[in-house]
């Protein structure tokens, strides 16, 4: 099985998590509440080969890194905090490219829609992808 990627959106109550491979590609997605964080990430890390750890640095980061330590998972894996900033406006984007028509994407980009669902797990694949980024970068790679 090939290694992946775990990148979690923290928050007060809400959770997102996306599970990518090394080129960006989901595996999966959800949301989860703060309360049934630990047992999803004990099921994530029993399915999956979960070689990396991306949280953002937002509201939530403490409490999410206190559950993973008590999970060891950021000794067991390598944790990595990256910057949230203008993560949820990218999510929103990711968002409406994945479920609108194209004539859609024009009109709710012209009046400035938002989705009326928590982009949580969105997020997080935002996060996994400026981490693999940043890794691209660092490794010479455009």
């Amino acid at each position: 099985m090939k290694p992946l990627l775990l990148a979690i959106d923290p928050g007060k109550e809400k959770i997102g998590l996306a599970v990518l491979n090394n080129e960006g590609k989901v595996i999966g997605k959800r949301i989860v509440f703060l309360k049934n964080l630990q047992s999803y990430l004990i099921s994530i890390f029993n399915k999956y080969n979960i070689e990396q750890v991306v949280l953002g640095n937002g509201t939530g980061c403490n409490d999410v890194k206190a559950i993973l330590a008590e999970n060891e998972i950021t000794i067991a894996n390598r944790l990595y905090i990256i910057e949230e900033k203008n993560s949820t406006e990218e999510a929103e984007r990711l968002y409406r490219e994945e479920k609108q028509t194209i004539l859609n994407r024009i009109v709710f980009k012209i009046i400035n829609w938002k989705p009326a669902i928590a982009l949580d797990d969105y997020t997080a694949v935002i996060l996994g992808r400026r981490y693999l980024k940043e890794i691209d970068k660092k490794n010479g790679k455009n």
